[in-house]
């Protein structure tokens, strides 16, 4: 739920998921791309290397750390609430009513 909740998170795994998976699908070793009106030729590695760019610094800037302790909190809560709303077990009952 909180992935849902930091949109740049969402964005940006999102876009390096799509990125690398169109990347693979490539069959030649480089792709010509238009460039502010220029072609620009670039290999396999270098597409590698712009998606690294683009996607590292708006991962640190959407702070993954803070959606995963909110994860892992909200997780060990549910956890320790269930083990505390459940019944005490079989043999615990019988010895006290003994």
């Amino acid at each position: 739920m909180e992935l849902f909740t930091n949109i740049p998170l969402l964005l940006d795994l999102t876009f390096a998921g799509t990125a690398v998976h169109y990347i693979r699908k490539i069959r030649s070793k480089s792709v010509k791309l238009h460039v502010a009106g220029k072609q620009v030729r670039l290999t396999i590695s270098q597409l590698y290397i712009v998606v690294a760019v683009v996607f590292f610094p708006i991962l640190f800037w959407s702070s993954p750390v803070m959606t995963l302790v909110w994860l892992m909190l909200t997780a060990g809560s549910s956890v320790f609430l269930h083990a505390l709303l459940l019944d005490k077990p079989l043999e615990i009952s019988i010895n006290d009513l003994v």
